[in-house]
């Protein structure tokens, strides 16, 4: 029994079994299919592939800037928010997400281009304390792939989680505070990415700190700079950012699904 196949018409020549199970499989994998986008923002119809995706994003959230390598954000503290933005580095597009809901924060980059190639890409968020700004938390996780829904992202905790109430501890003093400041920025594994998946699946009593050899694997995009409309624009090395002791405590955060929490 044969089974049609949904990219017959991109040409795809990986095509090797008529088994359906198989065929499926390949379907989700294929590197030449017609991949199609819908807009993230609420309310909003639009489907498309990533190039037009970008430029639907320019011409329609005119007061919603693409965001860059490196991002200054703002986020305001919730009992509930979901909030998305288009984010454009290394040449390609991905999606950036964060949702409160229940106490906690969830953030999570997803790669919209190549989705095949999500581990190449890094993501980190950084924050700050109020009165001692180099005292921050740093966590960060692989991109992942646009072919991940919300559900499994935010509901199967594959991303990165924080508590609000730990954030708020840390960042001030008296622990109010009504929005929440950090920095995101997208790195791209330059070589070797399987050392570092293998680095950080490791258990958190095998952890063990960065050498500055190791952090020298991450690279930031040359042409891009720090997007954000509240922001001057200053030049950052990545290599300042992951530098420390590593840490994981439910003080600081409530999971991190590579176990990697800095405290610098």
């Amino acid at each position: 029994m044969t089974h049609s196949y949904i990219n017959e018409d991109e040409k795809c020549t990986k095509l090797s079994s008529s088994k359906y199970s198989q065929r499926r499989k390949q379907e989700n994998i294929c590197t030449t299919q017609n991949f199609q986008i819908e807009c993230q923002m609420k309310g909003c119809s639009f489907v498309g592939d990533p190039e037009t995706l970008k430029h639907h994003w320019k011409e329609k959230k005119n007061s919603t800037k693409i965001f860059k390598a490196v991002n200054y954000c703002s986020l305001k503290i919730k009992k509930k928010s979901y909030y998305v933005n288009l984010l454009e580095a290394f040449g390609q597009l991905f999606w950036f997400k964060s949702m409160i809901n229940n106490g906690l924060l969830y953030c999570v980059v997803q790669l919209i281009t190549n989705p095949n190639e999500a581990h190449k890409f890094f993501h980190q968020i950084e924050i700050s304390h109020r009165t001692f700004p180099k005292k921050k938390i740093i966590v960060s996780d692989y991109c992942k792939s646009i072919r991940m829904s919300n559900f499994e992202l935010f509901q199967e905790e594959i991303c990165i989680i924080l508590y609000i109430r730990n954030l708020k501890l840390f960042i001030s003093d008296d622990g109010e505070i009504p929005k929440l400041n950090y920095a995101l920025k997208v790195f791209k594994v330059a070589e070797n990415p399987e050392r570092w998946k293998n680095q950080f699946s490791e258990k958190p009593d095998n952890q063990r700190s960065i050498q500055s050899s190791e952090v020298r694997t991450l690279q930031n995009d040359p042409s891009d700079d720090i997007c954000d409309t509240n922001s001057p624009v200053v030049n950052s090395a990545p290599t300042e950012l992951i530098q420390g002791q590593e840490h994981h405590d439910s003080n600081c955060c409530s999971l991190c699904v590579l176990q990697h929490c800095i405290i610098s």
